[in-house]
């Protein structure tokens, strides 16, 4: 099972909720990873911010190069699994065909995409070589071309300035990260990065990360178990990639307690996502997403699956 991309049109406004799933439609073997084509050095690629109408901040994007065809903008995306474009981007950049995958977004409908592989990935100075790419009809959203998993990045250790819009790459050393650095431990399933917190200080949760969601989502059930009414929140029309999703906007916020530390998902939308959670096998309570992450500088460890999400200002006048 490969975990995909589901984009969700909230009015004039796009939220990615990642998570989705594909299932290759006539093979189960295992992707293989994309490999450095460039030296094992550090680098600091420029991010740019993404906005829609009314001039909210969506996300981040970086530009992109794919088989030496034109620049592409693809939102950076933690809650994603392959790049993925849309048909004229890929097509721009030598992708028409590919493997046949069925694309599974937050409700039961399901959207057919084509998967094939790039033999490079150029980010500056930075390459990949092989990386898989998903293909799917129509846009993904106003203003960008695609999206970019954070985990194509893996190979080393994270540090993502959001209000600095930047992102660097470090070479894993011998030292690992601990919870004296503030590291929490993450559980990972897909590429994907779930964080465990205890919500509104009483429920134990597990939230997805996800940089490339422009609003914080928490479950239809966990509201419920909350107590947090959704009759009177108004509806939102929701349009996941793959098919619509009933939406409803909360009159106000969620305090997350992630390793000691609270943060705030305001706004946040409740949503079903009981599919996402049964094809990750985990009960998924919620989405981190971009606006709850606006003065955060996170720095992600892969290989050890942890994660430090830090106040900007704390962040720099500690180093």
């Amino acid at each position: 099972m490969l975990t995909l991309k589901g984009c969700f049109l909230l009015g004039m406004a796009t939220s990615c909720l990642s998570a989705a799933n594909s299932i290759p439609a006539d093979a189960t073997e295992e992707t293989k990873a994309p490999t450095l084509a460039s030296p094992y050095q550090p680098y600091k690629l420029k991010l740019f911010p993404y906005f829609l109408p009314p001039a909210r901040p969506h996300g981040l994007f970086i530009k992109a190069r794919i088989n030496g065809g034109p620049q592409l903008r693809l939102l950076l995306d933690s809650g994603a699994e392959f790049i993925v474009l849309d048909k004229k981007s890929a097509a721009k950049s030598g992708h028409t065909g590919g493997k046949v995958l069925d694309l599974v977004g937050a409700g039961k409908t399901v959207r057919p995409a084509l998967q094939s592989v790039a033999e490079i990935v150029d980010l500056g100075e930075l390459a990949f070589r092989n990386c898989p790419i998903v293909k799917v009809d129509g846009k993904l959203a106003e203003g960008i071309d695609g999206v970019v998993p954070l985990a194509l990045f893996s190979g080393f250790q994270l540090r993502l300035d959001i209000p600095g819009r930047s992102l660097s790459l470090i070479p894993y050393s011998a030292e690992h990260p601990s919870a004296e650095d503030g590291f929490v431990k993450v559980r990972t399933e897909h590429r994907l990065l779930f964080i465990a917190s205890r919500l509104e200080g009483r429920k134990e949760a597990y939230l997805l990360f996800d940089t490339g969601s422009s609003f914080n989502i928490i479950a239809n059930t966990t509201a419920a178990a909350l107590n947090l009414s959704r009759a009177l929140a108004p509806a939102i029309p929701v349009q996941p990639g793959a098919g619509a999703v009933d939406g409803r906007l909360l009159h106000h916020g969620i305090a997350a307690e992630i390793g000691g530390r609270t943060m705030a998902l305001d706004p946040v939308v409740a949503i079903d996502l009981s599919e996402i959670s049964r094809r990750n096998q985990i009960e998924v309570s919620g989405v981190i997403g971009h606006p709850a992450l606006l003065e955060s500088v996170v720095t992600i460890d892969y290989r050890d699956s942890m994660i430090r999400i830090a106040n900007a200002r704390e962040e720099r006048a500690s180093r």
